[in-house]
Protein backbone atom coordinates (compact mmCIF):
# COMPACT_ATOMS: atom_id res chain seq x y z
CA UNK A 1 0.00 0.00 0.00
CA UNK A 2 2.86 2.39 0.82
CA UNK A 3 4.46 1.77 -2.57
CA UNK A 4 1.15 2.47 -4.26
CA UNK A 5 0.93 5.78 -2.41
CA UNK A 6 4.44 6.65 -3.59
CA UNK A 7 3.43 5.90 -7.19
CA UNK A 8 0.41 8.19 -6.83
CA UNK A 9 2.63 10.94 -5.38
CA UNK A 10 5.24 10.65 -8.11
CA UNK A 11 2.49 10.70 -10.76
CA UNK A 12 1.24 13.98 -9.33
CA UNK A 13 -1.95 12.53 -7.79
CA UNK A 14 -1.16 13.98 -4.40
CA UNK A 15 -4.70 13.77 -3.05
CA UNK A 16 -4.88 10.00 -3.51
CA UNK A 17 -1.32 9.65 -2.24
CA UNK A 18 -2.06 11.56 0.97
CA UNK A 19 -5.21 9.50 1.62
CA UNK A 20 -3.35 6.23 1.02
CA UNK A 21 -0.47 7.28 3.25
CA UNK A 22 -3.01 8.01 6.01
CA UNK A 23 -4.27 4.42 5.71
CA UNK A 24 -0.68 3.18 5.92
CA UNK A 25 -0.10 5.22 9.07
CA UNK A 26 -3.07 3.57 10.75
CA UNK A 27 -1.70 0.11 9.98
CA UNK A 28 1.86 0.84 11.13
CA UNK A 29 0.58 2.51 14.30
CA UNK A 30 -1.55 -0.54 15.12
CA UNK A 31 1.54 -2.70 14.61
CA UNK A 32 3.55 -0.34 16.85
CA UNK A 33 6.11 -0.11 14.05
CA UNK A 34 7.83 3.19 14.80
CA UNK A 35 10.13 3.04 11.81
CA UNK A 36 7.25 2.21 9.49
CA UNK A 37 5.30 5.19 10.80
CA UNK A 38 8.32 7.45 10.30
CA UNK A 39 8.88 6.30 6.70
CA UNK A 40 5.24 7.05 5.88
CA UNK A 41 5.42 10.45 7.56
CA UNK A 42 8.44 11.39 5.49
CA UNK A 43 6.80 10.25 2.26
CA UNK A 44 3.48 11.90 3.09
CA UNK A 45 5.37 15.06 4.00
CA UNK A 46 6.81 15.09 0.50
CA UNK A 47 3.32 14.60 -0.93
CA UNK A 48 2.01 17.53 1.12
CA UNK A 49 5.00 19.61 -0.05
CA UNK A 50 4.30 18.74 -3.69
CA UNK A 51 0.64 19.68 -3.18
CA UNK A 52 1.60 23.04 -1.67
CA UNK A 53 0.33 22.20 1.83
CA UNK A 54 3.49 23.41 3.53
CA UNK A 55 2.27 23.48 7.14
CA UNK A 56 1.12 19.86 6.96
CA UNK A 57 4.39 18.95 5.25
CA UNK A 58 6.38 20.59 8.02
CA UNK A 59 4.51 18.64 10.70
CA UNK A 60 5.03 15.27 8.99
CA UNK A 61 8.67 15.87 8.12
CA UNK A 62 9.52 17.08 11.62
CA UNK A 63 7.88 13.99 13.08
CA UNK A 64 9.79 11.74 10.71
CA UNK A 65 13.12 13.40 11.49
CA UNK A 66 12.57 13.10 15.23
CA UNK A 67 11.75 9.40 14.95
CA UNK A 68 14.64 8.51 12.66
CA UNK A 69 17.10 10.33 14.91
CA UNK A 70 15.69 8.50 17.94
CA UNK A 71 16.10 5.06 16.38
CA UNK A 72 19.51 5.90 14.91
CA UNK A 73 18.66 5.47 11.22
CA UNK A 74 21.26 7.68 9.53
CA UNK A 75 20.09 7.19 5.95
CA UNK A 76 16.44 8.04 6.64
CA UNK A 77 17.45 10.88 8.94
CA UNK A 78 19.39 12.34 6.02
CA UNK A 79 16.50 11.76 3.63
CA UNK A 80 14.17 13.57 6.01
CA UNK A 81 16.61 16.46 6.29
CA UNK A 82 16.77 16.76 2.51
CA UNK A 83 12.98 16.89 2.32
CA UNK A 84 12.90 19.54 5.04
CA UNK A 85 15.52 21.51 3.10
CA UNK A 86 13.25 21.47 0.06
CA UNK A 87 10.36 22.70 2.17
CA UNK A 88 12.42 25.49 3.71
CA UNK A 89 13.60 26.48 0.24
CA UNK A 90 10.01 26.91 -0.87
CA UNK A 91 9.48 29.16 2.14
CA UNK A 92 12.67 31.07 1.29
CA UNK A 93 14.16 30.15 4.66
CA UNK A 94 17.56 29.88 3.08
CA UNK A 95 19.81 29.45 6.14
CA UNK A 96 17.66 26.73 7.68
CA UNK A 97 17.38 24.94 4.35
CA UNK A 98 21.15 25.03 3.91
CA UNK A 99 21.75 23.68 7.44
CA UNK A 100 19.54 20.65 6.83
CA UNK A 101 20.95 20.09 3.37
CA UNK A 102 24.57 20.27 4.49
CA UNK A 103 23.83 17.73 7.23
CA UNK A 104 22.11 15.41 4.74
CA UNK A 105 24.96 15.69 2.25
CA UNK A 106 27.56 14.91 4.91
CA UNK A 107 25.58 11.88 6.06
CA UNK A 108 25.17 10.47 2.56
CA UNK A 109 28.89 10.85 1.96
CA UNK A 110 29.71 9.20 5.30
CA UNK A 111 27.61 6.13 4.54
CA UNK A 112 28.75 5.98 0.91
CA UNK A 113 25.35 6.49 -0.71
CA UNK A 114 26.43 8.03 -4.00
CA UNK A 115 22.98 8.23 -5.55
CA UNK A 116 21.62 10.08 -2.53
CA UNK A 117 24.69 12.33 -2.53
CA UNK A 118 23.96 13.25 -6.14
CA UNK A 119 20.31 14.01 -5.34
CA UNK A 120 21.40 16.17 -2.41
CA UNK A 121 23.85 18.05 -4.65
CA UNK A 122 21.02 18.67 -7.10
CA UNK A 123 18.86 20.03 -4.30
CA UNK A 124 21.80 22.19 -3.17
CA UNK A 125 22.17 23.53 -6.70
CA UNK A 126 18.48 24.42 -6.84
CA UNK A 127 18.68 26.09 -3.42
CA UNK A 128 21.72 28.15 -4.38
CA UNK A 129 20.20 29.03 -7.74
CA UNK A 130 16.95 30.21 -6.18
CA UNK A 131 18.93 32.24 -3.65
CA UNK A 132 20.83 33.97 -6.46
CA UNK A 133 24.20 32.26 -5.91
CA UNK A 134 24.50 31.25 -9.54
CA UNK A 135 28.18 30.26 -9.72
CA UNK A 136 27.91 28.02 -6.66
CA UNK A 137 24.67 26.59 -8.02
CA UNK A 138 26.40 25.62 -11.26
CA UNK A 139 29.18 23.88 -9.33
CA UNK A 140 26.68 21.83 -7.32
CA UNK A 141 24.58 20.88 -10.34
CA UNK A 142 27.67 19.95 -12.34
CA UNK A 143 28.88 17.73 -9.48
CA UNK A 144 25.45 16.10 -9.27
CA UNK A 145 25.37 15.43 -13.01
CA UNK A 146 28.85 13.89 -12.87
CA UNK A 147 27.84 11.39 -10.19
CA UNK A 148 24.63 10.42 -11.97
CA UNK A 149 26.70 9.94 -15.11
CA UNK A 150 29.08 7.62 -13.24
CA UNK A 151 26.11 5.67 -11.89
CA UNK A 152 24.46 5.47 -15.31
CA UNK A 153 21.27 7.07 -14.02
CA UNK A 154 19.93 8.76 -17.13
CA UNK A 155 16.59 9.99 -15.76
CA UNK A 156 18.18 11.77 -12.83
CA UNK A 157 20.73 13.22 -15.23
CA UNK A 158 17.78 14.61 -17.20
CA UNK A 159 16.36 16.16 -14.04
CA UNK A 160 19.68 17.88 -13.36
CA UNK A 161 19.75 19.17 -16.93
CA UNK A 162 16.31 20.68 -16.40
CA UNK A 163 17.63 22.49 -13.34
CA UNK A 164 20.61 23.72 -15.33
CA UNK A 165 18.20 25.04 -17.96
CA UNK A 166 16.55 27.26 -15.36
CA UNK A 167 19.98 28.45 -14.31
CA UNK A 168 20.92 29.22 -17.91
CA UNK A 169 17.75 31.24 -18.32
CA UNK A 170 18.57 33.26 -15.21
CA UNK A 171 21.95 34.05 -16.76
CA UNK A 172 20.37 35.22 -20.00
CA UNK A 173 21.43 32.16 -21.96
CA UNK A 174 19.14 30.00 -24.08
CA UNK A 175 17.74 27.14 -21.95
CA UNK A 176 16.24 25.32 -24.95
CA UNK A 177 19.22 23.02 -25.75
CA UNK A 178 19.34 21.74 -22.17
CA UNK A 179 15.58 21.22 -22.08
CA UNK A 180 15.69 19.35 -25.40
CA UNK A 181 18.47 17.11 -24.12
CA UNK A 182 16.54 16.37 -20.93
CA UNK A 183 13.35 15.62 -22.87
CA UNK A 184 15.22 13.38 -25.32
CA UNK A 185 16.58 11.33 -22.41
CA UNK A 186 13.05 10.90 -21.09
CA UNK A 187 11.80 9.71 -24.50
CA UNK A 188 14.68 7.23 -24.75
CA UNK A 189 13.45 5.71 -21.49
CA UNK A 190 9.84 5.37 -22.49
CA UNK A 191 8.49 8.69 -21.23
CA UNK A 192 6.99 10.10 -24.40
CA UNK A 193 3.89 12.17 -23.60
CA UNK A 194 4.74 15.84 -23.06
CA UNK A 195 2.71 15.93 -19.84
CA UNK A 196 4.65 12.97 -18.47
CA UNK A 197 7.97 14.51 -19.48
CA UNK A 198 7.04 17.71 -17.64
CA UNK A 199 6.08 15.66 -14.57
CA UNK A 200 9.31 13.64 -14.69
CA UNK A 201 11.47 16.79 -14.84
CA UNK A 202 9.63 18.91 -12.29
CA UNK A 203 11.37 20.24 -9.20
CA UNK A 204 9.77 19.53 -5.84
Amino acid sequence: MRQLAIVHRNDGDTGTAITTFADCLTIFAELEDRRGVAVVLRNRGDAYRLAGHLDEAADDLSGALESFEAIGDRRWTARSRMSIAGLRRLRQEWATARTHLDAALAAFRAIGDRAAEARALRELGILLRDHGELDSAEEALTASQAIFGELGDALWTARVLAGQAVLADLRGADPAPLLREAADICRQHGITAEQNITRALREW
